[in-house]
């Protein structure tokens, strides 16, 4: 008896073992005991649930293993459970290369797959409607058969879980796609206010929709919160190492920051690995022993968690050779974060820390970004930013990289009168002041910038100061940061007088092409605080430059914008017409030429110099405008920008 109870006891320890063995890095099974309920649960099963018209879209975007997946599977489970018909649909089980016809056939195969009408599938129809309509676009063809179903099954809701919808934007599909979904939820007939779609994946809206009125304004946005409080279910499995079973998890949530693939791997090990001894620096001992030795050191660390973190690099080292631009910025952020904890605040605007976010190594905390947990630091170190970089700046185009380095670099900065006025925009300072420091920094960042294969931007700066309509009296020549402050105090740079920068411009312009050597481009930087009073003229000495030179990307004007005078509607719409190239200037050999940026003083200091300027060098067009026009301003970045692929 006593061998059968051993026997049975060591069976049930076994069992005891596997509690959280649901882990494999996929979406948790329906019935997963180790699931945690979040405000994203309720929140969406509330939406998709909702009879209120043109509401039929749900976006759950955010950075891999956060469980959007599993949030799918079980609230699908519980719509069926209420009569509602959904359909899951993973887009990388369609076979690539994938077009619009593919795509959109697929989708439909699998809404049919779901359901029958009394006894008769519906995917026979959908054969003959798909090859009898071809003098309709596939789009058209979805929106036609769509509805035929949805008056089919009247009064029935259907509601479409597309995930993974990432893979669109590697075939360029996404604006195609949510176009479509954009049509049927402004429709007003009655059949279509009984579809939604929830999108899943690992991207931002911006990404997947050409409309940002839609995105912002008629879409749903659910966020996915780390796993925080007791989270019940994690609890049943530690309760048999441990007597005090919330005291472990907390310092587990600790160390994953609440990342949710990551809380349920350590819980995992926990539960395998240690039995805990009780006291609170015990169990933090412990918990840290087995952080270290099970998922830090490479030779020990499982192979679930080496995917794990295979995914965040990956998202860096993979992709499109055009987003290399954006994800450099990104590391460079992340490892601003690192050397120094909260010194980047939070910008809704900025698209490095949209992409850093995208990522999973950091999380918004209040006004500040943060990286995500004590772990990732460890791992994701400044050797590997810097690894990691140069795989990036590899995948890169060379001809960029090319561009961007080896350049006259010039620096025209307003001394006009009103830059002695305090601004709300510059914290209360003088924008004299506040200008003054930011150039410093501008001039660090453009003087030691530098790339193992391509060298420097430069060694030396010219810059200008301008206000009254004549050309500049004085050119200084900057090889240090440290003379930015001396200039700027100097008694013959006081501000005073107009905002004339036609000549001074010219001069730059002049410059530069007299003592250009081996084809050599330039980056001419202006910074203002208003409008310009030879606008006009302005305009005329930018189209002239165009004239003069044989390529766009032989020279690029930024032009900073200083303080809250700048930041209104009309001024904002004159600056971005001329960046998005509205004026159609052509170049010495007949092409159209863009060489004109724009952007505000607070995007470019958090983003940086360097990447303003770049915007213009990389090929994709719907990259050319500054991320926070889309936001702040977006009926004249609708006017502007370009949709994808045009």
């Amino acid at each position: 008896m006593s061998q059968f109870i051993n026997s049975f006891y060591n069976f049930l320890k076994q069992f005891e073992s596997y509690y959280y063995s649901g882990i494999k890095g996929e979406p948790l099974p329906i019935d997963s005991p180790i699931y945690v309920h979040r405000k994203a649960d309720d929140q969406l099963y509330q939406f998709l649930r909702t009879t209120e018209p043109n509401f039929c879209t749900y976006y759950i975007l955010s950075s891999p293993q956060m469980g959007k997946s599993s949030l799918m599977i079980k609230t699908a489970s519980r719509l069926r459970f209420e009569g509602y018909i959904c359909t899951q649909l993973g887009l990388k089980i369609l076979d690539p290369p994938l077009s619009d016809d593919i795509l959109y056939f697929g989708i439909l195969q699998k809404i049919c797959q779901g359901f029958t009408i009394l006894g008769e599938s519906l995917y026979p129809q959908l054969e003959v409607f798909w090859q009898k309509s071809q003098e309709l676009t596939s789009g058209s063809r979805f929106i036609e058969f769509i509805k035929y179903i949805l008056q089919k099954i009247k009064p029935a809701k259907i509601i479409v879980f597309l995930d993974d919808i990432e893979i669109l934007m590697d075939w360029n599909l996404q604006s195609s796609l949510m176009g479509v979904i954009k049509i049927l939820s402004e429709s007003e007939e009655e059949c279509l206010q009984r579809l939604a779609f929830l999108v899943l994946g690992i991207a931002a809206p911006s990404d997947l929709l050409f409309d940002t009125d839609y995105v912002f304004n008629t879409a749903k946005m659910i966020e996915l919160s780390p796993l925080q409080g007791d989270c019940q279910p994690l609890l049943a499995g530690l309760s048999k190492v441990s007597q005090n079973p919330a005291g472990v998890l907390r310092e587990i949530l600790w160390w994953t920051g609440g990342q949710p693939f990551l809380t349920q791997i350590l819980c995992d090990l926990v539960a395998k690995s240690i039995k805990i001894k009780e006291g609170e620096n015990s169990v933090n001992n412990q918990i840290e022993g087995l952080v270290t030795t099970k998922v830090i050191l490479a030779q020990t660390r499982p192979e679930i968690v080496f995917r794990h973190f295979q995914a965040i690099e990956s998202w860096f080292s993979q992709g499109d050779p055009k987003e290399s631009g954006d994800k450099l910025l990104a590391l460079r952020l992340y490892k601003r974060l690192l050397q120094n904890p909260q010194s980047v605040k939070f910008r809704e605007s900025s698209r490095s820390q949209r992409d850093l976010l995208i990522s999973g190594l950091v999380t918004k905390s209040y006004e500040f970004l943060g990286i995500s947990n004590p772990i990732y630091p460890q791992i994701f170190n400044l050797n590997w930013v810097e690894e990691t970089q140069k795989i990036v700046k590899q995948k890169r185009d060379v001809m960029a990289d090319q561009l961007v380095y080896n350049r006259d670099v010039f620096f025209l900065i307003d001394r006009s009168g009103s830059m002695i006025l305090p601004d709300a925009k510059t914290g209360g300072k003088k924008r004299w002041d506040y200008l003054q420091e930011t150039v410093l920094g501008h001039v660090d960042e453009i003087l030691n910038e530098e790339d193992p294969d391509c060298g420097k931007i430069c060694d030396e700066i010219t810059l200008y100061f301008f206000n009254g309509n004549q050309r500049p009296g004085r050119v200084y020549t900057l090889r240090d940061a440290s003379q930015v402050q001396d200039l700027f105090r100097a008694k013959e740079n006081k501000p005073g007088g107009a905002t004339y920068i036609a000549l001074t411009l010219q001069e730059a312009v002049d410059t530069w092409l007299a003592n250009r050597t081996d084809e050599k481009g330039a980056f001419l930087v202006i910074y203002t605080d208003g409008k310009l009073d030879d606008r006009d003229e302005f305009v005329n000495v930018i189209g002239k430059t165009c004239e003069r030179v044989n390529s766009q990307d032989d020279i690029k004007i930024l032009l900073i914008g200083v303080g809250s005078e700048v930041d209104n509607e009309a001024t904002i719409d004159f600056y971005v017409g001329l960046d998005a190239g509205a004026k159609k200037f052509r170049s010495k050999q007949g092409e159209l030429c863009n060489i004109f940026v724009f952007d505000l003083i607070d995007d470019v200091m958090d983003e940086g110099l360097i990447s303003a300027l770049q915007r213009q060098l990389i090929p994709d067009p719907n990259r050319g405008l500054a991320s926070w026009i889309e936001k702040r301003y977006p009926n004249i970045y609708k006017k502007y920008s370009k949709p994808p692929g045009s």
